[in-house]
């Protein structure tokens, strides 16, 4: 009944309602709505941005896993919210799920995606270049538009403010399928302005992102 309450609520997008219900399943011991109430649990609480929780749901369906499939969304899962939290286990998580057997390509990006993440924030900057390159090529739009966004913050991140103008202005144009990274790569460009004291440039362009983004957070940032 919790888990069919939990579905109800889910599809009518009351996904805090939903959420009561999958806890009480997942807290009634191991049954049949164990798997899909720790799946849609985690995918509410990634969506969310509480990351610590998804992370925490989708090691919950990796302990009880009962196919390869599962077992990948579950390690899939577990990287995706420990590289959104900087956790130092995203890395781990993507060399496991890397020697899973009969993952997708999608899934090989996403993977190299997040080891690129962690090198960058170990600052071993040609490791990330290598990484993030084999991300750009993916055929998802979001993972391929992450990788480009990355790319372009290693000259910033080097202080190379000549080579981070270039590097971002190619991934602008790059990102140019996903509204989200597309904004993240203007707000990088206004970085880059103010790295080059071309504080001109950088309010027109933050103040673009103020009056036409619809995403909240990111007119937040600028």
């Amino acid at each position: 009944a919790h888990y069919y309450g939990g579905e109800a609520y889910y599809q009518l997008k009351q996904y805090d309602s939903a959420l009561t219900h999958f806890d009480k399943v997942l807290g009634s011991g191991w049954s049949d709505f164990t798997e899909p109430s720790a799946q849609r649990a985690a995918t509410i609480a990634y969506t969310q941005g509480n990351y610590t929780a998804s992370g925490r749901y989708y090691a919950q369906l990796r302990n009880i896993a009962e196919s390869k499939n599962e077992l990948a969304v579950a390690y899939r899962g577990m990287m995706f919210s420990a590289d959104r939290m900087s956790d130092g286990l995203a890395a781990n998580y993507a060399d496991t799920l890397l020697t899973l057997p009969e993952i997708d390509e999608e899934m090989k990006t996403e993977a190299m995606l997040i080891k690129g993440n962690a090198a960058i924030r170990k600052e071993n900057f040609e490791e990330a270049a290598s990484l993030l390159q084999q991300a750009a090529t993916s055929k998802n739009i979001e993972t391929a538009a992450e990788a480009q966004y990355q790319m372009a913050r290693l000259p910033l991140l080097q202080k190379k403010t000549t080579a981070a103008e270039s590097a971002v202005t190619e991934a602008i144009r790059a990102t140019s399928g996903s509204s989200y990274w597309n904004t993240k790569c203007y707000l990088l460009m206004a970085d880059v302005f103010i790295a080059e004291k071309d504080y001109f440039n950088a309010k027109a362009t933050l103040q673009s992102i103020i009056r036409n983004e619809k995403n909240e957070n990111l007119r937040q940032d600028a």
